[in-house]
């Protein structure tokens, strides 16, 4: 006879109780997306993506979103959605994506209500993958990226852009491993704002 598992044997359970949202993001190229989903599932933190909240909200992907609505429009939408997803509650894991240019504006906001955890890296390997990226891709994925992307220095108003992120970061990490920054980010994330609940259930 198959035994049952417990009545609340999947039943969601955070590990981490968060005080207040925690943003993740990071340059181009950096992994801030897997690391995110994986930080979220070793943690049970609810988890928001802005880039995917944006094209919900848009009915199209967001570079087509770009082309078609305009960064004004698509700029008061995505300020909006950050601000919404900050506000609500229990406290999520936000990741940033590819629509942090867009919300920069919101920065100042970002650090009155959240963590800020920021991927960098490398700008030279970040213009080399995001060249590979185009070859193979084309525009999409990194719609806030010039295409073609054929000169490094194309890149100089999105790195301005993005070191605004890496000054005001309350953390700052290079990615060199995704394992071991998901569990450079858990250890942190009471320091970050969160409360440790419960590390391990009862077997």
């Amino acid at each position: 006879m198959v035994e049952q598992p417990p009545s609340d044997y999947y039943d969601y359970y955070p590990t981490i109780a968060l005080e207040r949202p925690v943003v993740l993001g990071g340059i181009p190229s950096s992994p801030y997306r897997e690391v995110g989903h994986s930080l979220g599932a070793l943690a049970g933190l609810p988890l928001v993506d802005l880039d995917h909240w944006i094209e919900h909200h848009a009915g199209m992907s967001l570079w087509e979103a770009l082309q078609q609505k305009g960064e004004p429009v698509l700029r008061e939408a995505a300020i909006e959605l950050i601000t919404r997803a900050m506000a609500s509650r229990p406290c999520s894991l936000l990741i940033l994506g590819a629509a942090a240019p867009l919300v920069d504006t919101a920065l100042e906001q970002v650090q009155k209500s959240a963590a800020l955890v920021w991927l960098h890296g490398p700008p030279t390997a970040m213009y080399w993958a995001l060249r590979q990226e185009q070859q193979e891709k084309g525009p999409q994925p990194s719609p806030f990226v010039p295409f073609p992307l054929e000169r490094f220095e194309q890149l100089n108003p999105l790195l301005q852009t993005l070191r605004l992120y890496q000054q005001q970061a309350d953390l700052c990490l290079e990615v060199f491993e995704v394992r071991e920054t998901v569990n450079r980010l858990f250890a942190a994330l009471s320091d970050l704002g969160g409360a440790v609940v419960d590390e391990f259930r009862d077997v």
